[in-house]
């Protein structure tokens, strides 16, 4: 309101007292503007601060979240883990038993093997030994063969000549 306003307007009048108490509410106004302003700014300035730390911590609770998502997972898998190694730890107590079970099967054949040849060089030997004292004997049958022969030979012919010496005999003897 300016003044041109006031000079139609009577000092005591109702209007100006109005319009007074319209500037000084409007001072009042202004002054407490300026008063809260700042706490206004600040205000709007922790609310935006508040929504970014809200935003933050969402963002850190998902993270936290998916952490613990894989902590679970990475729980589960070091239990299958464990659960494969307890496995692989079995299979290998069972390999190492087979293992010194057929090492021992291995070392009772080799013993056994070894037993086996001893015998057999020592049949064969025996055998060798048999096979020399066949030849041998044969050998001998054959000379007694020889020998048989011979004598029968022999003999035939001393029979053959006692016969004729009896019976030259027998001939001057029947002629006498």
């Amino acid at each position: 309101v300016g003044p041109d306003s006031e000079r139609d307007v009577h000092p005591g009048s109702k209007q100006v007292q109005e319009i007074n108490r319209a500037e000084m509410e409007m001072g009042l106004r202004r002054f407490i503007l300026e008063l809260v302003n700042p706490t206004i700014r600040r205000a709007a300035h922790l609310e935006h601060v508040l929504a970014e730390q809200q935003a933050v911590v969402r963002g850190v609770e998902e993270n936290i979240t998916k952490l613990q998502r894989m902590g679970v997972k990475v729980e589960e898998q070091v239990l299958l883990v464990d659960s494969f190694r307890e496995d692989l730890s079995s299979w290998d107590l069972e390999r190492r038993a087979y293992q010194a079970e057929a090492q021992e099967s291995m070392s009772t054949m080799r013993t056994d093997l070894d037993a086996f040849r001893y015998r057999l060089e020592r049949q064969d030997s025996s055998i060798h030994s048999l096979q020399r004292t066949m030849d041998r004997v044969v050998g001998e049958l054959s000379n007694v063969q020889e020998g048989n022969e011979q004598l029968r030979t022999h003999l035939d012919a001393r029979l053959a000549q006692m016969t004729r010496i009896v019976n030259s005999t027998k001939t001057d003897l029947e002629v006498k």
